[in-house]
């Protein structure tokens, strides 16, 4: 759910080329509309391709929804739009970055 507040927040450092998933429990029931990644300063991504999976048992589970940051911002929340995705509250999902 996007009210302006990251969802789940998980730091993390990854080559260039090289994807991360990351796992989080909805907090409440509800439509994702947005993912979201924050990319610290140093960063030399161009684009970051984002997904949201459900969980596979501790893994990222089938695919949900992607979408694409097509011009990123270092130092700053990093978003795309999403087709809406129902979640229920206590769900584990799992969200893809990669570039």
């Amino acid at each position: 759910m996007d009210n302006g507040n990251p969802a789940a927040s998980t730091s993390d450092f990854e080559n260039a080329g090289v994807a991360a998933a990351f796992s989080y429990v909805a907090s409440a029931t509800g439509s994702v509309t947005r993912l979201s990644l924050y990319v610290d300063a140093q960063t030399t991504a161009t684009t970051l391709q984002l997904g949201l999976y459900a969980n596979g048992s501790g893994t990222p589970g089938p695919q949900l929804r992607t979408c694409t940051v097509t011009s990123v911002t270092p130092g700053a929340w990093n978003g795309c739009t999403i087709t809406s995705q129902a979640v229920t509250s206590g769900s584990n999902m799992s969200a893809y970055a990669g570039n």
